[in-house]
């Protein structure tokens, strides 16, 4: 896949506010789920001519932003004052991107099994509610909806 400063950017600030308390393998499965997406929505783009509804125009970094489909992205999370405010060039960022670039750049067999979708064990969302999870990863159910 290819990709630009924007995507690594959107994308490891994604991850941290998403699965920032996860392992690396937590964080790089959130990462691909965001991939995952981008690849649909660029289908979707070449066949439709216009973005995907819910995964943005097929970049990573549209995928990360889309309304609703990251929460550390809406406008009422107290992540988004969290992830937006990250320095880039802090050695904290380090893991995130790390797993953002190998992520994008796909160095690892996908671990979630090609997911689009994912929610942490403390909650059902009705999206989720009869579906079968693709894997678990850490404190995260992973499914491939799509």
């Amino acid at each position: 896949m290819e990709y630009d400063y924007l995507d690594i950017d959107r994308l490891f600030r994604t991850i941290y506010g998403e699965a920032r308390s996860e392992t690396h393998m937590g964080k790089l499965a959130v990462g691909y789920v965001v991939c995952n997406r981008a690849k649909i929505a660029k289908e979707y783009y070449e066949k439709h001519k216009r973005g995907h509804p819910l995964y943005g125009s097929g970049t990573p970094a549209s995928a990360c932003t889309m309304p609703y489909q990251f929460s550390c992205w809406n406008l009422d999370d107290p992540n988004l004052e969290i992830i937006i405010a990250l320095k880039a060039d802090s050695p904290k960022m380090t893991p995130y991107i790390k797993a953002a670039r190998e992520a994008l750049a796909e160095t690892e067999p996908d671990p979630t099994n090609r997911a689009t979708h994912y929610h942490t064990m403390d909650i059902l969302p009705d999206w989720a509610v009869g579906q079968i999870p693709t894997v678990t990863i850490g404190h995260h159910k992973f499914y491939n909806l799509g």
